[in-house]
């Protein structure tokens, strides 16, 4: 059929436009679907042709604000769940941040890991290191091999732990 075509409406604006509820695959004429929704029966594919999975994406989600994915640079080893976690990285590897602004300027650090708002927030080349905490940071974004643990724990120098905040971090 060429041009659009509408159901439920006489002004399709879309290839396929529906105005109202669907039913989609083994649910089609056995169950209705919700107002104004749809039900689907199978795997649903955002970004890809053959979903394994009951809801498969390609690519970051973003839901009510918060990303879920690999983040900024699309790294495969790289997890990322929190609103603007991870969002300047370009080459950065094997990082995990999870929480608002987690790991927030990190461009090329690998094996890192935060967990809280603003964890690990300065980080930029720093590798393998370990961020717990809110505002559990580092002093200088490439410090490395460091683990901040507690509330704005904060990092000043690569081979250093540091336990809850501290203005003079002692020595680990």
């Amino acid at each position: 059929i060429p041009g659009n075509v509408g159901i439920g409406t006489s002004n399709p604006r879309s290839n396929l436009d529906v105005d109202g509820n669907m039913s989609v695959g083994a649910y089609a004429g056995t169950h209705a679907a919700p107002s104004n929704g749809m039900i689907v029966s199978g795997n649903v594919g955002i970004g890809t042709t053959n979903p394994t999975k009951t809801l498969q994406v390609n690519g970051d989600a973003l839901i009510n604000g918060i990303t879920v994915g690999r983040g900024t640079g699309n790294s495969a080893t790289n997890t990322v769940f929190g609103y603007y976690a991870f969002f300047l990285n370009s080459s950065g590897d094997y990082n995990t941040a999870i929480g608002n602004q987690a790991l927030g300027f990190n461009s090329s650090g690998d094996y890192n890991t935060a967990v809280g708002p603003d964890a690990g927030y300065n980080n930029t080349t720093g590798s393998y290191n370990t961020f717990i905490g809110y505002d559990a940071n580092t002093q200088n974004g490439s410090y490395s091999k460091s683990t901040a643990l507690g509330y704005e724990a904060i990092i000043t120098k690569s081979d250093q732990i540091v336990l809850g905040k501290s203005d003079t971090p002692p020595e680990v």
